[in-house]
């Protein structure tokens, strides 16, 4: 019977909740509205108030990463590495946090560029996933037949897109921001590609 790692579920839930320390520190000198999304020029295209954002933000987050901690203990299918799950588990607390910082200190009026640093974010994330999907094919402790030879390539194929999409998305930041969106387009495209092989192959008999 799967179990919740109910350990895990906490720690995080806890780090994600951190930052409302820094609200709360800080409440009295945020603005009574605060921008929550910004565009490729780095411009705010949408706000929120102060209390939703220093209280609704975190909890929010610490409510969805509950949600995915239970549902990938009881819904993975198979054993999943533990590298791949800890880098899994730990991308909403650290970007609860990280984003959260960023966010307050744009709205006390510290010049920060946030493409570059949910781009570069995101680019890492994708680098530790495409190391680790692959490593984690080797888990797999079942007769190694045609079928599960031709997914260990499919396997190998995504993490290769996922660190090409990565490393597109970091070198982004050097470039004007067009180029984030078409780094981000085509990640989108090679996992969705890397994703249907997959798909196909576990459909076989």
């Amino acid at each position: 019977m799967k179990k919740i790692d109910w350990k895990i579920v906490v720690l995080t839930s806890i780090v994600s909740l951190l930052p409302i320390i820094l609200g709360l520190a800080l409440y009295s000198q945020l603005p009574a509205t605060i921008a929550i999304h910004f565009n490729l020029n780095n411009q705010p295209n949408n706000y929120t108030t102060k209390p939703i954002f220093v209280f609704g933000f975190p909890i929010g987050m610490t409510l969805f990463q509950i949600i995915v901690c239970v549902i990938s203990d009881l819904g993975n299918k198979r054993p999943i590495s533990k590298g791949l799950m800890a880098t899994f588990k730990s991308v909403i607390p650290f970007l609860s946090v990280l984003l959260y910082i960023v966010t307050v200190l744009f709205a006390l009026g510290v010049p920060v560029d946030i493409r570059r640093i949910v781009m570069l974010l995101l680019g890492l994330f994708a680098l530790l996933l495409g190391i680790f999907i692959p490593n984690n094919m080797t888990d797999i402790n079942v007769r190694k037949d045609a079928k599960v030879r031709a997914l260990m390539r499919a396997y190998r194929l995504m993490g290769v897109a996922m660190m090409i999409g990565g490393l597109l998305m970091v070198l982004s930041i050097l470039m004007i921001p067009i180029y984030s969106g078409i780094s981000i387009g085509i990640f989108i495209i090679l996992v969705l590609l890397s994703q249907f092989q997959i798909w196909q192959l576990q459909k076989r008999k």
